[in-house]
């Protein structure tokens, strides 16, 4: 199986980035191979992520104006498209906004100070014909681009985490175990979505603990009963045998006092 660095090198060629070793790192900019250095790219790529918190800030500012400047107009009319999209973009925009507010403590000014999530909430106590369309539209592209940028920020996070890991070196990311490695899939196309090399796993690995589970299966009561005097004495038991005493055999003439079920000879009477 490979190791847990080479599983580490695999997930970052996927974005691009080729490991060299714990301290160098090729990257693709422009279409152009270069080699730089692991921390000055973590430090790149953590500006970025500044960079898009405050383009979240300017769009919840601009959100936040929008709303005060008022946007009912009973007098427009809007498609029936747009309110559906609408609809849902509220919902999902007030849980986004919650999201920020409890994990990004950079934006809770533009959140909470502002009321901006007590905004969104009035907004239900309004009937959806009385919302004018241009704000429909606006609320729908605000919340379209704070999801875009956010997903972007999850994912530069995601390698950032990557390279600090790659930072420890070769041997104490292969000591250290914190990647898991799938030990099987469950069903013919689950797990799809992870890498081949965490899928697979070689026999060698749970051989012994097969071999175990298939020597208890074989030795169950259900297989063993009924066969201890296989082929002894001339006698031959096959199959399991359970003695059922209700189904002993009795005389019907005194299945009043023989018969094990209770009562049964009720049920036959004149």
């Amino acid at each position: 199986m490979n190791s847990i660095w080479g599983l580490l090198k695999k997930e970052l060629d996927f974005y691009s980035i080729h490991l060299l070793n714990k301290n160098k790192c090729y990257i693709y900019v422009d279409g152009v191979k270069r080699k730089t250095k692991i921390s000055k790219l973590i430090k790149i790529l953590e500006y970025k992520i500044y960079n898009n918190i405050v383009v979240i800030k300017k769009i919840l500012n601009k959100l936040s104006i929008s709303i005060k400047d008022g946007y009912v107009c009973s007098n427009d009319l809007s498609g029936e498209n747009i309110k559906k999209v609408f609809l849902h973009n509220v919902k999902d925009l007030y849980r986004l906004l919650k999201h920020f507010s409890n994990h990004y403590d950079c934006l809770k000014t533009e959140i909470v100070d502002s009321h901006l999530d007590k905004d969104i909430i009035e907004m239900y106590n309004f009937d959806i014909v009385d919302f004018s369309s241009e704000f429909m539209n606006l609320l729908c592209n605000i919340k379209m681009h704070l999801d875009w940028i956010y997903r972007r920020n999850l994912k530069l996070s995601y390698i950032v985490k990557l390279l600090r890991f790659s930072l420890k070196g070769e041997k104490e990311v292969n000591e250290s175990g914190f990647i898991k490695v799938a030990r099987g899939i469950q069903g013919p196309w689950g797990n799809l979505d992870l890498p081949m090399d965490e899928r697979v796993f070689e026999w060698d690995d749970i051989d012994e603990e097969m071999r175990g589970r298939d020597r208890d299966i074989r030795r169950q009561k259900r297989y063993r009963t009924g066969l201890e005097n296989y082929n002894n004495d001339g006698r031959v038991g096959e199959g399991f045998y359970w003695r059922e005493l209700r189904n002993e055999p009795f005389s019907w003439h005194s299945r009043e006092f023989d018969d094990p079920y209770p009562s049964r000879h009720l049920l036959s009477r004149f």
